[in-house]
């Protein structure tokens, strides 16, 4: 959307570029939630809750600090939450969908596919014909 950034007397900072949604916030939110969604399943238990502690304030004090250094109204922050929210979800469906199509396709496979299995040894024959060719 091409909305202007807030105009006030003595800004901290300046930005160029339109206020909404905000790509800091964004960036940071999207980046935490990836990097959340790939090492919490391979993190220790005792350690999942301090790491979506950490993401999350790390996150929540990105968006804040635009508001405060006067680059983004609030509104901006909170879209850009909202937005890093909805494409965080449609992005874990989406692979969700296609971890299940290859679960899918391999044990499909499975079943075609011979198992070794023990060796069949065949008595030696007393037939003298049997092997002449």
């Amino acid at each position: 959307m091409a909305r202007s950034r807030p105009d006030l007397a003595e800004p901290v900072s300046y930005a160029s570029g339109f206020a909404f949604p905000s790509g800091h916030t964004m960036g940071s939110a999207i980046g935490v939630s990836v990097l959340l969604l790939v090492f919490l399943p391979v993190m220790a238990p005792s350690w999942r809750r301090p790491a979506v502690a950490v993401g999350t304030l790390f996150a929540v004090a990105v968006g804040l600090s635009r508001v405060v250094l006067g680059v983004h109204w609030a509104s901006d922050v909170l879209g850009a939450w909202l937005l890093s929210l909805i494409w965080v979800l449609a992005m874990m469906a989406v692979f969700r969908t296609w971890h299940r199509q290859e679960q899918a396709a391999t044990s499909a496979t499975a079943h075609c596919v011979p198992r070794p299995g023990p060796e069949v040894h065949e008595p030696p024959s007393t037939d003298p014909n049997r092997g002449a060719a």
